[in-house]
């Protein structure tokens, strides 16, 4: 992985840190369970669009997104990680 992904990687993981469940001591070792509740993603929604996401924008996150056996979203990045250049 390239420095600027690492830095991405990080990123990701320090804003992941900040809502989800459990909350971890170090924002960059995320405990393998962690996970964003329905909760958790309303407030980074609210916190970075200034209101929650609609149940449509939830449920399409959800489909495409990694997420647990209950259906929360985990902290598996690779697939942000990964997404293809459109060029």
């Amino acid at each position: 992985m390239t420095f600027p992904m690492i830095q991405f990687e990080n990123c990701l993981k320090r804003i992941f840190a900040k809502y989800c469940t459990p909350s971890p001591s170090n924002p960059l070792e995320l405990p393998e369970s962690a996970y964003l509740s329905l909760e958790g993603l309303d407030r980074w929604a609210t916190d970075t669009n200034g209101e929650a996401f609609s149940q449509e924008t939830k449920d399409e996150l959800l489909e495409f997104m990694d997420v647990n056996e209950e259906g929360h979203l985990t902290c598996d990045f690779q697939l942000l990680l990964t997404v293809p250049d459109s060029d």
